[in-house]
């Protein structure tokens, strides 16, 4: 669970969103962010609207983060293959 949050975390910071931020972009609360992020709380992987939101960001082309998130991603790969 520590391990998911740690990622998000990272993603997150990665577009440069605050918490509160990237939670009004995809339409979840700080609190739940930060839940999240702190171990507190598993966010449901399967029909959750806001998880799905923040894929749809990550991968679709003409979303304004795409290059900021593209370029987080290859940097935990990059750690990971380390």
């Amino acid at each position: 669970m520590k391990e998911l949050g740690n990622r998000l975390k990272i993603l997150r910071e990665g577009t440069g969103f605050s918490q509160a931020k990237f939670a009004e972009v995809i339409g979840s609360t700080q609190s739940r962010i930060n839940r999240y992020e702190n171990g507190q709380a598993t966010p449901p992987v399967r029909d959750n609207p806001e998880l799905a939101k923040f894929v749809e960001m990550c991968f679709d082309p003409g979303s304004p983060m795409n290059e900021k998130l593209k370029q987080t991603m290859l940097q935990m790969l990059k750690g990971v293959q380390e």
